[in-house]
């Protein structure tokens, strides 16, 4: 009887771990909180196979920072959100919304900054998409619908294997500065299932969802007189869930180089109460594309606080061969360095980003002149 008993257990415990889903009703609604620990992993660190009965052990990872995410009703946010995304007959209908840590940034010729950045969730039985986000341009609150549908996060019921796509646009105005805009296309793809093990605890029946995005931003500057699509780029997105947790455990973000995968940040589920102190680098990311570039280079540099950057181009002699400083808030700041004016040979380069308190952060770039 008592080994009866054992094989039960057994065969509970395989196919609870076979028939893992994750819906809806695992999904944060208004009033949750969770607290998120930043980690800046470093090259070469690695995400795991995919596949069954995996076993994802990220037990040492080390934290820099922390955020929290908390979720509030839509209708309790600014006026002019609530108007265009809390309307239920609307396509850009959100019952939830939650700031935005890590905003979307913009090229600082524009001279103005996002600011106070909310995302807008809708959540559906089918998935769970963003169907856009407010901000605060320049003191006064902006609602930014996505156009011609939403960016599908996870798609639902989530099982082994589950996939889904999207696409959206969006376009920001800003009167007398000029204008900033995204074209995206996202393709998900549940790969793999099993045991997850973080600083903070381990848990079981989770299910990694693979999301690339892919993205082109355009830029009109009204000072200068011109517009720019900037070169495409891919960031994919590796996101830990279980049932309970739909809000991912763990959330690790790469930009796709040649197919090569580099991780540029790490989030993951803290203790409630952990509040670690900023740490003294304030720069907590960079990400650089096209890489190589002919035209254009583009740098995003996530900051957890106001900082001035200079920025720095240099041959492999040493030779600078551009340099700009800028004064940049805290979140994602967008730099764009004018290749095309340049008139620099075909090669490797070294793109220094510095400031005044003695850190510096120093990235490899080839350029390629046709």
């Amino acid at each position: 009887m008592k080994n009866s008993y054992i094989l039960a257990a057994c065969l509970s415990l395989f196919l609870s771990r076979l028939n893992a889903q994750i819906t809806i009703n695992d999904f944060p609604t208004s009033g949750d909180t969770i607290r998120f620990a930043v980690s800046n992993p470093g090259f070469g660190f690695d995400v795991g196979n995919g596949g069954q009965n995996q076993t994802w052990d990220f037990s040492n990872l080390n934290p820099n920072s922390t955020y929290l995410d908390e979720f509030v009703n839509t209708a309790s946010t600014e006026i002019t959100y609530s108007f265009v995304f809390g309307l239920p007959f609307s396509p850009n209908y959100a019952q939830i919304a939650k700031s935005d840590p890590f905003p979307i940034p913009l090229p600082p010729q524009l001279g103005v900054s996002l600011e106070d950045v909310f995302n807008f969730y809708h959540r559906d039985n089918d998935a769970f998409t963003q169907t856009g986000f407010g901000a605060s341009v320049n003191g006064f609150p902006i609602p930014i619908p996505y156009n011609d549908g939403v960016d599908e996060l996870v798609p639902l019921p989530l099982n082994l294997n589950t996939t889904g796509s999207s696409s959206y646009n969006y376009q920001i105005g800003i009167p007398s500065l000029g204008s900033y805009g995204r074209v995206a296309s996202r393709e998900n793809l549940a790969d793999g299932t099993g045991t997850l093990i973080l600083p903070t605890g381990t848990y079981e029946n989770v299910i990694r969802l693979k999301s690339t995005l892919l993205y082109r931003d355009s830029v009109y500057v009204d000072q200068l007189g011109f517009g720019l699509n900037l070169p495409q780029a891919t960031e994919v997105k590796y996101k830990f869930m279980a049932p309970g947790f739909g809000w991912p455990l763990l959330e690790v973000t790469a930009n796709s180089i040649f197919g090569q995968e580099i991780v540029s940040r790490v989030v993951y589920r803290a203790n409630p109460q952990s509040n670690l102190s900023v740490p003294e680098t304030s720069l907590t990311n960079v990400q650089v594309y096209p890489n190589p570039a002919t035209e254009i280079l583009v740098v995003n540099a996530e900051l957890n606080r106001a900082e001035n950057l200079t920025y720095t181009l240099s041959d492999l002699q040493g030779r600078i061969v551009y340099t700009i400083q800028r004064s940049v808030l805290a979140g994602t700041a967008m730099e764009f360095i004018p290749l095309h004016s340049l008139n620099l040979s075909s090669g490797v380069y070294a793109l220094n980003i510095t400031s005044p308190k003695g850190w510096q952060k120093t990235l490899p770039v080839m350029i390629h002149q046709p």
